[in-house]
């Protein structure tokens, strides 16, 4: 216990590394210890991000790879890491809300673990076709986006509850919406 104190990161050290605004105020659970018992860094299980002033998140910001929960809040993110999916596998929840997204990377398929993914008031265009890998998806907002089309994988998503698109440009939907057995409520108004 007393060589896992010594070692253990300061705020300030990890501040260093991923800057005040994501680090010291954003990182809610700290897991100093999550890969190696003996080596500590800066990793981060639980992350809340508000008004980052940035377009992209650091590059360092791939090491966190225990998040479990991550929300970008009122922010000027125009886009997450394009190795988001690679470097955040566990994954649970994502909230990426009231930011200037434009898209998510294709890599976001690779969230095996993703329950929900909540990207509602961006400035998403269209949705990787790696969506519909999202197995494990139950919750699905997407609403006050730019979206026009769906990708035919969306179908794939086999057992999500909700999918919330209204206030976007959606002028169909693709056929593969039936095969969202267990979906309980589609909005698509507007």
């Amino acid at each position: 216990g007393c060589f896992h104190l010594l070692n253990k990161p300061s705020t300030a050290a990890c501040n260093n590394i991923y800057t005040k605004s994501v680090w010291e105020d954003g990182c809610l659970v700290e897991v100093p210890f999550c890969q190696n018992p003996l080596i500590a860094k800066c990793d981060c299980a639980v992350l809340t991000i508000t008004n980052y002033s940035q377009a992209k998140l650091p590059d360092s910001f791939g090491n966190l790879s225990s998040l479990i929960k991550l929300g970008i809040y009122f922010s000027k993110i125009e886009k997450l890491p394009d190795n988001f999916g690679n470097n955040h596998k566990k994954i649970i929840s994502l909230w990426a809300v009231n930011n200037k997204l434009k898209y998510l990377p294709e890599t976001i398929g690779n969230l095996k673990s993703l329950m929900s993914l909540y990207v509602w008031n961006n400035h998403i265009k269209s949705l990787p076709n790696s969506i519909g890998n999202l197995k494990s998806m139950l919750y699905f907002y997407a609403w006050n986006n730019e979206l026009s089309s769906l990708p035919s994988s969306i179908g794939g998503m086999e057992k999500l509850l909700n999918l919330w698109l209204f206030n976007n440009k959606l002028k169909s939907l693709p056929s593969s919406i039936g095969d969202l057995k267990y979906l309980d409520s589609l909005y698509v108004f507007n």
